[in-house]
């Protein structure tokens, strides 16, 4: 029996589990009583909500969707309220909240308010990081066409935006270059067989990107063996040192050639350049050395010059002395058109005293005075455009002629001998054409009247 309870009505004001029973009423008056069915009350226990997954960090690559997901107990039903920096996110009332396309503005902390009829929880904040989205490689600065001489060194360049890490790969016609992966590669000593196309693949996670190609010419140094370099002028521009040249001095590549081996006949109004004999030896397929030996009697001075061809008509050398280790020079050099001098050089007057020095580009002793090399001294008795020439060869056949030397116009002269007959030939005239390139230096063309023989070669007085 409930103590107070005798009403049509029966209530309690917080039902808990306890309460739970059967419940019935005994209704009685006058006439007697009656007792109700019963009625079973079952009171169920309410849990205020407890989080069993809170909401975890998420990184997410911009334009992709982030989600965010809760997991509670307790007694339902529950009502959800997501948070963005603590500010309530219209809609977002469910165990999950999700952006389609999360954005820069996306960034920041979410969390969520969790409530039933037992109570309130609140998450752990969770933080929303948003990456930039990748971008493709993309090349601002192409690789360069190269053209350089045998032996240089050659570096090709790119440089390319996007999204980090980058990745290289060249290549050189269509195949990749093993271990060229940098920005740029190297190329040490470039040959002619490394002539073509090359150019660099740019990779990161997004996709890849070729640049242009960039050809590489390699020039093959020409053999400079002296019957390849015979009768070029070549002009000296003094770099440093002063020895054997005070200045800028010319020199033409004589005809006097054996093998790897020649003669240099200076073409200089540098007087001590003149005043030696100049022997050229091929020493590789691009050098050379030079010996200049004084042919003053008082001078012993022997000069070397290493000499660099950079191209066929360009190069560089350096000198040394054999009397002082101090002496050097450098100098670089290009090949040049000889200029015609003035005329007041080639008198004869100018060349008294001096020795003519044949080198033979072509035809040989039986058409001419020399059969190789030649020395004739030229007479100190010379009146206006003539002179003649005193023979001092061991030529046998130069020592029995008589010789005339005339002046016939600027930069020409012409050489007249002729031949006594003798029991076995007639007599015959050679007729040398002279053509000066300086004082004291040109080429020459020798031809016998009223046949074709001819010979040709180089010549310096000294």
């Amino acid at each position: 029996m409930i103590i107070g309870a005798t009403s049509e009505t029966y209530s309690i004001a917080s039902a808990r589990p306890v309460n739970g029973g059967n419940y019935s009423v005994l209704i009685g008056n006058s006439a007697g009583s009656v007792t109700s069915l019963g009625a079973t009350l079952t009171v169920n226990q309410t849990i205020p909500p407890s989080i069993t997954m809170q909401p975890t960090r998420l990184t997410i690559t911009e334009g992709e969707a982030a989600t965010f997901t809760v997991s509670v107990t307790g007694t339902a039903p529950f009502s959800f309220q997501w948070r963005k920096s603590g500010v309530p996110i219209p809609g977002a009332i469910s165990e999950t909240y999700t952006i389609p396309s999360v954005s820069d503005a996306s960034s920041a902390s979410y969390d969520v308010i969790i409530k039933n009829a037992a109570g309130t929880v609140a998450s752990s904040p969770a933080a929303l990081l948003v990456n930039p989205k990748p971008i493709l490689p993309s090349i601002t600065k192409q690789p360069s066409d190269q053209n350089v001489d045998q032996g240089q060194n050659v570096t090709f360049a790119v440089t390319a935006t996007g999204t980090a890490p980058l990745t290289y790969n060249w290549f050189f016609n269509g195949k990749v270059i093993a271990g060229a992966t940098l920005p740029t590669l190297s190329l040490q000593n470039a040959q002619p067989a490394q002539s073509g196309p090359y150019y660099v693949s740019v990779k990161n996670t997004v996709g890849e990107v070729k640049s242009a190609a960039a050809t590489l010419i390699v020039q093959q140094l020409p053999d400079f063996a002296p019957a390849n370099i015979n009768g070029k002028v070549y002009t000296l521009t003094i770099v440093s040192g002063s020895s054997p040249f005070s200045s800028t001095g010319s020199f033409r590549v004589a005809a006097a050639i054996s093998g790897n081996n020649g003669v240099l006949v200076p073409l200089t109004g540098d007087t001590d350049a003149e005043r030696g004999t100049y022997n050229y030896t091929k020493t590789g397929p691009n050098a050379a050395q030079v010996v200049l030996a004084s042919t003053d009697p008082t001078d012993n001075t022997i000069i070397y010059a290493q000499v660099t061809f950079k191209t066929a008509t360009t190069g560089s050398y350096f000198a040394t002395r054999n009397d002082s280790a101090t002496a050097t020079q450098t100098a670089s050099f290009v090949e040049t058109t000889p200029t015609n001098p003035p005329q007041s050089n080639f008198a004869p007057s100018s060349l008294a005293g001096k020795s003519l020095n044949i080198g033979i580009t072509s035809g040989g002793g039986d058409v001419g005075i020399f059969a190789d090399y030649g020395a004739l001294g030229v007479s100190i008795s010379a009146t206006g455009n003539k002179a003649s020439f005193i023979p001092i060869t061991d030529n046998f056949e130069a020592e029995t002629l008589a010789y005339t030397y005339t002046k016939t116009g600027g930069n020409t002269a012409t050489i007249v001998f002729i031949e006594p007959a003798t029991v076995d030939f007639p007599s015959y005239q050679m007729v040398y054409k002279l053509t000066f390139f300086s004082a004291f230096a040109g080429t020459f063309t020798g031809t016998v009247p009223g046949t074709n023989e001819q010979q040709t070669g180089n010549f310096i007085f000294e």
